[in-house]
């Protein structure tokens, strides 16, 4: 018989590709975010990604909720929720470290360099939630 991970992690299979979909249409607002204030209302660009990262994250935590994640853990949504931001925001230095380096270090315009910090934490994030939360 197989633990309650076990079960989870045969799931997390199926539930991978929804979450891309998920993460692409929670990417493209936190992208947008980021391009929009630092472009137009002359945010530094770490500052605007924080904003994006947050709008990003809630619009992923209601979707996803709805469409990938059909088991819980947690009976209450509160705590459900909180948790669920409070990864995003554990990977947030790792996410930033990486947004900076490339920027800063490697040279790669901002915008670029969001790409790679994303993809960078996108595993750990799902990760983490599918373990934590579902």
């Amino acid at each position: 018989m197989k633990d309650n991970f076990g079960t989870r992690l045969e799931n997390a299979h199926k539930e991978l590709p929804k979450y891309l979909l998920v993460c692409s249409v929670s990417f493209s607002s936190d992208y947008l975010t980021l391009y929009c204030l630092t472009e137009f209302l002359q945010w530094h660009y770490l500052l605007s990604a924080l904003m994006g990262f947050l709008v990003g994250n809630i619009i992923n935590y209601f979707i996803a909720t709805k469409l990938v994640f059909s088991r819980r853990r947690l009976s209450s949504r509160y705590s459900e929720s909180f948790i669920y931001v409070a990864i995003g925001f554990l990977v947030l230095p790792i996410h930033h470290g990486v947004l900076w380096f490339c920027t800063e270090t490697l040279a790669i315009v901002y915008y670029i360099s969001k790409f790679i910090a994303s993809g960078v934490v996108f595993l750990v994030i799902f990760g983490s939630r599918k373990y934590f939360l579902f």
